[in-house]
């Protein structure tokens, strides 16, 4: 039921134009065709392209760049990494049960739409979801050669693609965590295993930094601002989650994503101290993003968190509370583990029982735009009067993409392809 109403968002709103950062995003792999290694490498604000761009040029000529295409695959996506998030739970437990119905209340959350109907690109949400779901997998295998082999690849290919990046950074550690737990029962083999799967991970993280620039973004190079304000904008990006919008109920996101921000800390911490790596990798990973988002994002003010695309990074903290909950025997208590489940519940409802009605009038906004700017765009031909006549913002459709729709016009592609 959540698939079929995640795939009816794509289905009603997805839009067959580009939009936004779209048109940066296609440089490398439509406009200005690059090599597999430079499509794999090419920097796209904060994060690189990876396997999202080579993604991205294999489906791209087959669909004649059709952006409603990409969104449904996005969407895909997604539905797979649910489907692998319910896998992870029975390799961690060795059972399914009814509350595992909570995992695709998360993951397949409507208040994430920008995903997959904003401007969607595989490498933003998609798939470092996926990969992140998928090195928790890896961690499962129990024969330590294929476990670090299989956790190196997917780190990094999940590195480069996107903020899969925040994987890069959580492998040498949680590696190094899990030979400091066990470092009295690991055998001679498998600490030198460990130990090479460390440094190849280091080598990783910094072959990513080769011709890395700092400064491309949207917000200046600036210090570290105010904890209050990294606090704050982490506390209403998770309030967004559960439906809670700053703009319209100011103080019930203040405390309640405080509230959600300081449970999830507390769950982070236990994990820690239970030395559980998985829950702490997917909590972790959602903790660095929030804390990057505000870093980058901060000088647009607050209310960029409440930013539908970023709501994908936060379910790898949601499964990850709810692995710790019900997939160890973490917790001994049952009332008490009855209690956090029945928690969850809660929030999962409050994210995804229902499509929130901000969220269904900005979809619908996002939907008459793109068909009005279109349908103006193929009578006209004139980008500055189909701006001001549509109400199209500079960021949706800027002067300087002018010869890229010329380009896509001449070669019959996206909005020109139907």
């Amino acid at each position: 039921m959540c698939a079929g109403r995640f795939l009816w968002i794509i289905h009603a709103y997805a839009i067959n134009v580009f939009v936004g950062d779209q048109w940066d995003y296609n440089e490398p792999t439509l406009f200005h065709r690059q090599s597999v290694w430079a499509i794999f490498r090419w920097q796209s604000g904060p994060w690189r392209q990876g396997l999202g761009g080579l993604l991205s040029s294999w489906i791209g000529p087959l669909t004649c760049w059709n952006s409603r295409y990409d969104s449904f695959i996005a969407g895909g996506l997604i539905i797979a990494a649910c489907l692998l998030a319910l896998y992870l739970k029975f390799r961690v437990s060795g059972k399914l049960t009814a509350w595992d119905s909570l995992i695709p209340l998360f993951v397949l959350t409507p208040v994430q739409y920008e995903t997959v109907v904003g401007a969607t690109h595989f490498s933003h949400g998609p798939l470092p979801l996926l990969f992140v779901i998928a090195f928790c997998l890896a961690w499962t295998i129990r024969r330590s050669a294929l476990k670090y082999a299989a956790l190196l690849l997917i780190t990094f290919i999940c590195t480069y693609t996107g903020f899969g990046i925040f994987v890069g950074l959580l492998c040498p550690f949680a590696i190094a965590l899990d030979m400091w737990t066990r470092r009295r029962e690991m055998q001679n083999s498998e600490k030198c295993a460990s130990k090479v799967a460390l440094a190849l991970a280091g080598l990783s993280l910094a072959s990513f930094l080769i011709g890395y620039r700092f400064a491309d973004g949207v917000c200046p190079p600036h210090g570290l601002g105010s904890p209050v304000h990294y606090f704050l904008f982490a506390a209403f990006m998770f309030a967004n989650f559960v439906g809670l919008k700053a703009p319209l109920a100011l103080v019930s996101s203040i405390l309640g994503g405080s509230g959600l921000l300081l449970f999830v800390l507390g769950v982070l911490l236990f994990a820690m101290r239970k030395r559980q790596i998985i829950p702490l990798v997917l909590i972790s990973y959602s903790l660095l993003f929030a804390v990057g988002a505000a870093h980058g994002r901060m000088c647009l003010g607050l209310a960029t968190a409440i930013g539908s695309r970023y709501m994908i990074y936060l379910m790898p903290a949601f499964l990850g509370i709810y692995l710790i909950m019900s997939g160890y025997d973490c917790i001994k208590d049952r009332v008490m583990r009855t209690v956090m489940l029945s928690l969850l519940t809660v929030l999962a409802l409050l994210s995804s029982f229902t499509i929130n009605s901000v969220d269904r009038r900005d979809m619908a906004a996002i939907r008459r735009l793109r068909i009005e700017w279109r349908q103006c765009y193929l009578a006209e031909h004139d980008l500055s009067r189909c701006n001001q006549k549509t109400g199209a913002t500079m960021y949706s459709y800027p002067d300087r993409i002018q010869t890229k729709i010329d380009f896509v016009e001449a070669h019959r592609l996206n909005l020109f392809s139907q």
